[in-house]
């Protein structure tokens, strides 16, 4: 199952910090609003293509159905279907001694009433090529039992106009972080989870580094997810207004590829004031 969404967010919320004296709680709730510029969803229960040792034969088995938002293109923005979603945030600490955070993001649903298209088949297509009697004479007539328009259309998927709704896939996250070298080294334990099909408990563990208090180097390893191994480094600077990060959760992915599955590179830019 493959799934696309592009949507613009608009988030509000709130979070609160209660003190104990020796220990602290704070918890956090946003709510957001989709708005559904396009979305993709495309589920293969089986496909299959064989061809035959001397190539007369292609044989090609398939069973898929495939939901869009639209087709075509996109203004940035266009109302394609609406959601809601949520992020919830629970955390208690010691001061200056350890803190474990609970977190679920991208709780909400989707819906898709506008201009939804769906296509869906479950059909084996058994091509023998084009017979044509003789290359080197052509007529009129030589083509006049072949309309490969209507040939190719029969083997197609279906097209309708159902309107469709989907659950968001949500993220839940679970971390414990321990300061170390007077709060110079913070490590963090964790165990992600992600609603995604074939996607397994990703359990990681993350050294921050502050060389100073607004700049920190990170490695990171972890295991699960959708791959066995995962080695990561990540770089962040903090100005006044300003924040830059730039990493990969998958270094030997992104520097041997030939040799090692999944990439990732990440940037982000942020702005406070």
């Amino acid at each position: 199952r493959v799934q696309n969404f592009i949507y613009n967010q608009y988030t509000g919320g709130i979070k609160k910090k209660i003190d104990y004296g020796k220990y602290q709680m704070d918890f956090g709730v946003s709510l957001s609003l989709l708005q559904v510029i396009n979305q993709q969803d495309i589920r293969t229960k089986q496909a299959s293509i064989y061809t035959s040792e001397d190539g007369d034969t292609i044989r090609v088995n398939y069973d898929l159905s495939f939901n869009t938002a639209r087709e075509g293109a996109n203004t940035f923005f266009q109302r394609n279907g609406l959601g809601a979603s949520g992020d919830f945030h629970l955390g208690f600490m010691n001061t200056n001694k350890w803190k474990l955070s609970i977190d679920v993001t991208d709780v909400g649903y989707m819906m898709f009433r506008k201009t939804p298209v769906n296509y869906s088949a479950a059909k084996t297509v058994e091509f023998r090529g084009i017979v044509i009697p003789d290359l080197l004479h052509f007529s009129s007539q030589t083509f006049d039992t072949l309309n490969l328009d209507s040939a190719v259309r029969s083997y197609l998927p279906s097209k309708t106009n159902n309107q469709y709704s989907l659950f968001f896939p949500f993220s839940a996250c679970v971390v414990f972080s321990k300061p170390l070298l007077n709060d110079k080294l913070v490590l963090n334990f964790g165990l992600q989870y992600r609603n995604l099909p074939n996607y397994y408990a990703y359990g990681y563990v993350k050294a921050n580094y502050f060389i100073k208090s607004d700049m920190v180097f990170s490695v990171s390893g972890g295991g699960g997810g959708c791959s066995w191994f995962n080695l990561g480094i990540e770089f962040s600077k903090r100005w006044k207004y300003f924040d830059f990060t730039l990493g990969t959760s998958n270094l030997l992915g992104t520097v041997i590829p030939s040799h090692y599955t999944g990439n990732s590179v990440y940037l982000r830019l942020g702005s406070s004031f």
